[in-house]
């Protein structure tokens, strides 16, 4: 049996919700989108991709999802600010699924905060990434 000293927590986030005990809820899909070489991009600087393919990528996981009773969210990388605000407006009109932010680095993060904050979105977003700074030892 399995014991934990903590309480376990749970959270909506937009449609889905996480966490809690294990088995509490269904386990999250979650697929990459627009991440580095993915033939789906055109332009990874720009954020030029092809729509229709992306559209149907999002469609063939939310299909997955209804079938398998998981909940998903879509896990969205973008290169630079410019191609993670496209991306980012694309995902969020296409699928009503929460949103991982996935930038390369946290400057290109950040300032998509300011998108996702003018846009309405934040009640959908998850900064999903941590940064690690490391100290040289002397």
């Amino acid at each position: 049996m399995l014991s934990v000293e903590r309480e376990h927590k749970s959270f909506q986030i937009g449609n889905v919700k996480i966490g809690g005990r294990p088995g509490q809820v269904p386990t999250v899909l979650v697929g990459t989108i627009f991440y580095n070489k993915h033939h789906v991009v055109k332009d990874e600087m720009k954020g030029e991709f092809d729509r229709v393919e992306a559209e149907r990528l999002i469609k063939v996981q939310e299909e997955f999802s209804e079938k398998t009773e998981n909940p998903h969210m879509i896990d969205v990388v973008g290169s630079t600010v410019e191609a993670f605000c496209r991306y980012l407006d694309f995902v969020a009109g296409v699928t009503q699924a929460p949103i991982l932010m996935d930038g390369i680095t946290p400057g290109v993060r950040i300032a998509a905060l300011d998108y996702v904050r003018d846009h309405g979105l934040t009640d959908r977003i998850v900064y999903n990434s941590l940064l690690l700074i490391t100290r040289r030892r002397s």
